[in-house]
């Protein structure tokens, strides 16, 4: 054995062996991290401008339903936290209304480490949350419905009506740019692609004597029939 067969490698060829080994390390660890930036965005997207905006809808609507707030009457004492209204007990709040006792009452036994609010909006947007609208209930719903809209644009989209969609938004000017590049994205990861063939040819390719096997998927090219002597 040389004396050659036992020197380490060169710097240089260290240096290579080590990026090479980085870049098989990165082309490894990127697919998955990538896939979960990915996912997460979708998520948060669909989070700020579908779930959030729905979630307040519903909270406000819930506030105004269940809703019932009193003034204190007339000659009412400071001091008078509990009032009866309609034999049910009110209870006084920092600004001087009364919500019903049974909503405070909840909140003090499911909510203690947050103070009741001062306002009574305040107070049945809070009781709404998180009471009837927690995230664990809120959220299966949200994504059932959500799967039910895209089953149903699905089938509106079955019936033709993306195509009228297309061509109205191909008429805004700013607007198309943007959905044209969306849609090829879209189409490309969501959407099958199936290659619809009419007849299978022999074609002499690469070279005199070698045939290779084609489908032909339309006859766009009319003015290769006639030197090719094909039909139409």
């Amino acid at each position: 054995m040389t004396d050659d067969a036992i020197l380490p490698p060169p710097a240089n060829a260290r240096r290579t062996r080590f990026r090479r080994t980085v870049v098989r390390g990165l082309a490894l660890a990127l697919p998955p991290v990538l896939t979960i930036v990915i996912l997460l965005w979708i998520w948060g997207t669909v989070e700020v401008y579908l779930l959030k905006p729905v979630e307040d809808a519903a909270v406000e609507t819930l506030v105004w339903s269940l809703r019932e707030v009193r003034d204190p009457p007339p000659g009412t004492a400071a001091g008078e936290n509990v009032l009866v209204f309609d034999s049910q007990p009110f209870v006084r709040l920092a600004n001087g209304q009364y919500v019903p006792e049974e909503v405070v009452t909840w909140l003090r036994n499911n909510v203690p480490y947050e103070p009741i609010p001062t306002r009574p909006n305040a107070v049945y947007r809070r009781y709404v949350r998180e009471r009837y609208l927690q995230r664990s209930t809120v959220l299966p719903v949200f994504l059932c419905a959500f799967v039910l809209v895209l089953y149903l644009l699905g089938k509106l989209l079955a019936v033709g009506f993306g195509d009228f969609l297309d061509r109205g938004i191909h008429h805004l000017p700013l607007v198309r740019s943007v959905y044209g590049s969306v849609k090829k994205v879209t189409n490309f990861v969501f959407i099958n692609h199936q290659v619809h063939y009419k007849r299978v040819v022999a074609v002499e390719y690469p070279r005199k004597g070698i045939w290779s096997i084609g489908l032909v998927t339309s006859d766009g090219v009319h003015e290769l029939n006639g030197p090719a002597r094909e039909p139409s």
